[in-house]
């Protein structure tokens, strides 16, 4: 064989193997992510999610590292099957809890935390008295942007207005309102709250404002309104009669106790289990005319209208209270992609959507992104290996109400035992959490080395000192990914394996054949010349892989039931900051040298 033709066999020849490596691996994306969302479509209606139920709760039953956002969630959406036992998880919430404060996380309570860990307690039955009033006492009076009016209308005559602080007497001339030195309003038709008081919306949380009108105004109507800016207002009560009351609705939640400030994210969580809690607890302060903060979270939502769970939320307490307003609904539906019926293709996003249009008359939506969440379930049941999606899908395909189940504690399980015993494996007082997932177990040896987190003592996740020796390091870059990308919210990786990828360096005998058959006698002469002398190593082209490395799947069996965490990185064995470098490369060898050059001289033969 001539030399330039021994250069484009062998360019042929790693062509070849690129082009089949590719063909591989798309025919398994397609093959793989068809086959999924048709199982999953045909065989998961609304009302099939035990495999969904399942998934979730072996997930948190034999893990303590939970934030309480993912333990709370996980709660209430497994109390919607009565087939699980969850007492284990609420009494594990209790047991994370600030028992002074009656909020979460015990020593930095936060609004959110403690908005979802007391919905969960309620709907597990228990006593929450408590930790609703701690969530009440981070209500602040929202920052002032705009004005508050109070629109009177009826014939001549005098109202007094109430307020906190004091009362004036406005008097009515022909729809104008003059205030008590004489003299027209600065709004003429209407009563500015900053002429009651120039901090009475500022500093006072929800103020009670009475209006009281001479026999003579007739039968009045009196309107108070939020005005944000120009062009914006929201009508927040109308009412007629001579002696009407009005709360305003002036207040928002912090992100803390005590607050100073707004918080859109708290003030959402909160509003919505707190309106929940009111259909437990029959408590109308509770819902959402009481607590007030629907003003501030509409204004919120025309100011961020893509804000999903904002959006979501919302619609959700608007339609709890009868209230609901069409433009939010609209707003929602606008946001709703018409390719797949999801909202941005997140499962997280798409669930709350789904939960805030229950009870509207946007069935398509509800349809379409039903359709959207039934088909992106995995095969082991959870919506990308995630927690907090799964959970909020479960609770929003569910339905339009929460169920409630009463959950005990400890030996009044039946059959259960006083405590848990770590480390025999078993759910010894039958609360359907295991021993690692108990609080009592975390700090025990056998959960410490089996709990996802790098602890004391330990050289890398739960390796090294008293957990064993850490797998030596492979020097495979490939392996260093980063975890996140295994837990993603919106997409399931195609974990089937193929045979063909797995032993490809087995089939090496078949391109030898395939380029014998090519190249005829050429080939037999460049196996003579080159591969039996051993100038040519066909074994680098098709080196079988190590089936000792770990491949996706075992990486996901080995972590499906721990918390994600970063990759530790190596210690560096300098005494001192080094300046980066450029990589060594390692001198190829004479052969590979040959190679190298013979593929770039084979090139620019090809390109003439």
């Amino acid at each position: 064989m001539e030399r330039g033709g021994f250069k484009l066999f062998l360019l042929i020849t790693c062509l070849l193997i690129i082009f089949s490596s590719f063909s591989v691996f798309a025919a398994n994306e397609t093959n793989g992510s068809g086959s999924q969302t048709t199982s999953t479509v045909t065989n998961l209606a609304r009302g099939d999610l035990s495999k969904s139920y399942g998934w979730l709760h072996a997930s948190i039953s034999n893990t303590s590292s939970l934030s309480i956002e993912d333990r709370a969630l996980s709660s209430i959406a497994l109390l919607q099957n009565s087939q699980f036992q969850v007492s284990g998880s609420i009494e594990n919430l209790k047991r994370l809890e600030d028992a002074a404060s009656k909020c979460w996380p015990s020593g930095n309570c936060n609004v959110k935390d403690s908005s979802l860990a007391t919905l969960a307690l309620a709907l597990s039955g228990q006593d929450v008295t408590g930790e609703v009033t701690w969530l009440k006492q981070a209500k602040v009076p929202m920052a002032l942007v705009g004005e508050w009016w109070l629109v009177i209308k009826g014939s001549n005559g005098q109202c007094k207005i109430t307020y906190p602080g004091g009362d004036k007497i406005f008097t009515l001339e022909n729809d104008r309102i003059k205030n008590p030195s004489g003299s027209f309003t600065s709004g003429e038709y209407y009563i500015n709250l900053n002429e009651l008081s120039p901090t009475l919306v500022r500093t006072t949380l929800q103020p009670k404002i009475t209006v009281s009108c001479d026999p003579s105004v007739g039968d009045s109507v009196v309107t108070l309104v939020y005005k944000p800016d120009r062009n914006t207002f929201f009508i927040q009560k109308s009412q007629s009669g001579l002696n009407l009351e009005f709360v305003v609705a002036n207040a928002c939640f912090g992100s803390n106790v005590p607050a100073n400030r707004c918080d859109v994210d708290s003030t959402a969580y909160a509003t919505w289990a707190l309106n929940e809690i009111s259909t437990i607890n029959s408590d109308t302060s509770l819902r959402i005319e009481g607590l007030g903060t629907h003003i501030y979270l509409e204004n919120q939502a025309l100011n961020q209208r893509s804000n999903i769970e904002l959006l979501g939320l919302l619609n959700r307490v608007l339609i709890a209270s009868s209230s609901a307003s069409p433009s939010f609904i609209t707003e929602l539906v606008k946001l709703q992609r018409p390719s797949d019926g999801s909202w941005n293709d997140n499962i997280f996003a798409s669930s709350i959507a789904l939960f805030g249009l229950y009870g509207t008359d946007k069935s398509d939506s509800v349809s379409r992104v039903i359709n959207y969440l039934n088909s992106k379930v995995s095969n082991d049941g959870s919506w990308g290996s995630n927690i907090k999606s799964t959970s909020w899908a479960l609770i929003s395909l569910h339905g339009a109400q929460l169920s409630r189940n009463t959950v005990t504690f400890g030996s009044s399980s039946p059959g259960g035992a006083d405590v848990e015993i770590c480390g025999d494996g078993l759910d010894n007082d039958r609360d359907g959490v295991l021993e690692c997932g108990e609080l009592e177990c975390r700090d025990n040896p056998i959960c410490i080395c089996d709990n996802g987190i790098k602890d004391a003592g330990e050289i890398a996740i739960d390796c090294g000192g008293t957990c064993g020796t850490c797998p030596a390091d492979t020097g495979d870059d490939s392996l260093d990914v980063p975890l996140d990308d295994f837990t993603d919210d919106t997409t399931e990786p195609d974990t089937t394996s193929d045979p063909t990828t797995e032993e490809g360096g087995s089939l090496w005998w078949l391109w030898l054949l395939i380029i014998l058959i090519v190249f005829g006698g050429g080939g037999f002469v460049f196996y003579t010349k080159y591969v039996k002398t051993g100038k040519v190593d066909l074994s680098k082209f098709f080196k079988k892989k190590n089936n000792n490395k770990p491949n996706f799947e075992q990486f996901k069996r080995q972590t499906e039931f721990k918390p994600v965490q970063p990759s530790p990185q190596p210690v560096k064995p300098f005494a001192r900051p080094m300046k980066p470098t450029a990589p060594l490369k390692a001198r190829p060898s004479k052969e590979e040298d040959e190679l190298d050059k013979s593929i770039r001289e084979a090139q620019r033969l090809l390109k003439g």
